[in-house]
Parts: C-alpha cells; structure tokens; sequence
C-alpha cells in the first residue's frame, strides 16, 4: 500500500465522524463508527481535497467495509490509473 493512503483515510475518517485519530485503526468498520453513505462520500472528498493525488472511487465507497478497505480500494485505484 502506498505510504499516503492509509493515513489520508484514517485522518479523513476522524476528522468528518468527529472521532480522535487513535480511535480508528485500519480494521475500524466504517458502519461501527457512523460512517453511513452520505458520511462517506464526504470522507471521499476530504481526502480528495486534502491529497489531489487520490480519487476515491464509487466502487470505493460501495464495497469498503473497513477504514483499511477504503485504503486498499483507492489504493487499487491508483494502480489501475497508472
């Protein structure tokens, strides 16, 4: 996994679930934490904003179960576009 993925949906899913950064690991489930599908797609576009480098896809947000999910999709992503 790229260095920056996991740590850019980590700070993104903290900062939009108003949740401390140590309470979410990358085997958080998203649904444990609040993150419904509106939540979502605003923790994609955190991330967006802060790292121009990543798009999160649809794909992404429909099938991530876990923070470390959400990673491994977007991850998947940027290999694809590459």
């Amino acid at each position: 996994m790229s260095t920056h993925v996991l740590p850019a949906v980590l700070a993104a899913v903290a900062h939009v679930l108003e949740l401390p950064l140590d309470a979410v690991s990358e085997s958080t489930r998203l649904a444990d934490v609040g993150a419904d599908s509106m939540a979502l797609v605003v923790i994609a576009d955190v991330i967006e904003a802060r790292q121009p480098d990543i798009v999160v896809s649809d794909d992404a947000l429909a099938h991530a179960l876990t923070v470390g999910d959400l990673a491994d999709y977007i991850e998947r992503g940027l290999h694809a576009a590459t």
